[in-house]
């Protein structure tokens, strides 16, 4: 999709000082993320919104392979895994993605762990 008027992809870059469209701006209008050269409304599957810190810019960062969908970069920041795993919480702040045939020996293990090393 494009423009008419002035023959540029969908949705427009933003140039903060001048306030106009241009196709090869470096930020997006407000409440957009820069994903791939285009601003989004909404970030992709497998990636989260953040501002990147030495551009200051909103963009949209990938995800930890192992995670569908997640709040952060790191394999313990996962919000949804995808259907060969299942989200699995560690404590308040890790939820790990684990694939499903290992699920019982992690569930063994962290029960070792409670009832014997834990306890030293």
């Amino acid at each position: 999709m494009t423009s008419e008027k002035n023959n540029r992809p969908f949705p427009h870059w933003r140039n903060e000082e001048q306030g106009e469209e241009q196709q090869n701006g470096n930020k997006c209008a407000a409440n957009l993320w820069l994903w791939q050269g285009q601003c989004e409304e909404k970030c992709p599957n497998r990636t989260y919104p953040t501002v990147d810190e030495a551009s200051h810019i909103s963009v949209c960062s990938w995800c930890h392979y192992s995670c569908k969908y997640c709040i952060g970069p790191n394999d313990y920041e996962c919000s949804a895994c995808f259907g060969d795993a299942t989200l699995y919480q560690m404590s308040t702040t890790e939820n790990f993605c684990y694939p499903i045939i290992l699920l019982p020996a992690i569930d063994t293990a962290a029960w070792y762990q409670s009832k014997y090393v834990l306890q030293w």
